[in-house]
């Protein structure tokens, strides 16, 4: 798991079972983009959110879903930050999910929104998913 804000983590599929490092990062919401927490109660996790958007690593996302996953970051962040943000490795779907959460926030380009997440961590983004920042308006 690594910081990118103060209120924003990526992390992997490990991380977000991970009672211990959860607690201990003081993470209060989970936003996965793979699934890994379904069927989870928050408080067995030590979280007060988990919200689930399934995205692909690919070319297959509906520019709404990815839009829906940037509006329910935003929402978390005010609502039940720190949010750990996660896919099964962190480094794509994560990366370019925060990256369009920076876009909008900050009203960046594309590029220098991948470049501040990757100051954070070393992303891996799958050929194509980043074709999704195209949908977001600053």
């Amino acid at each position: 798991m690594d910081w990118i804000t103060d209120k924003i983590a990526i992390g992997n599929s490990l991380d977000a079972k991970n009672v211990e490092l959860l607690k201990k990062e003081g993470v209060k919401s989970i936003l996965s983009l793979d699934g890994t927490p379904a069927g989870i109660e928050p408080k067995e996790l030590g979280v007060k959110r988990i919200v689930i958007r399934k995205l692909q690593d690919g070319l297959q996302n509906q520019p709404a879903e990815f839009l829906d996953a940037v509006n329910e970051l935003k929402r978390l962040v005010v609502e039940t930050g720190p949010v750990l943000v996660q896919c099964r490795a962190g480094r794509s779907r994560s990366v370019i999910l925060v990256a369009a959460y920076f876009m909008r926030s900050l009203g960046i380009s594309a590029r220098e929104a991948i470049a501040k997440v990757a100051a954070k961590r070393k992303p891996g983004i799958t050929p194509g998913i980043e074709k999704l920042l195209d949908h977001v308006v600053c």
